[in-house]
């Protein structure tokens, strides 16, 4: 569940004898691994403390900020890529100014 609606991939490693956890493996654009690993840790703890303990404010006051959090890096991404489009595009265009000589480089002046 968790998988498709972040579009992530998850692996749980096989877990091993007198090892207390495993190992968990999200791949994936970043900002859809940051939701999915609060998914799982919100079900995490679901499970571990009880379905009674989910109606806590603070345990949904938690959630809510994780969830602001994860839209304030998707703006942010947002941003990163639109100021990358536009780099993008300048260079594209050519980006350079040829002075009044023309193509001459330095120390490339005539006569000498």
């Amino acid at each position: 569940r968790i998988r498709k609606a972040t579009g992530t991939r998850i692996h749980f490693d096989q877990a091993q004898d007198g090892v207390d956890g495993q190992t968990l493996t999200i791949k994936g654009p970043l900002l859809k691994i940051y939701r999915a690993h609060a998914l799982l840790m919100r079900r995490y703890h679901e499970t571990h403390h009880g379905e009674g303990d989910r109606s806590n404010n603070s345990d949904l006051g938690k959630e809510k900020e994780l969830e602001e959090k994860i839209n304030g890096l998707q703006r942010q991404l947002a941003e990163v890529q639109s100021l990358q489009s536009l780099r993008s595009s300048v260079v594209s265009t050519g980006g350079t100014h040829k002075g009044p000589r023309g193509n001459q480089g330095k120390g490339s002046r005539k006569g000498r």
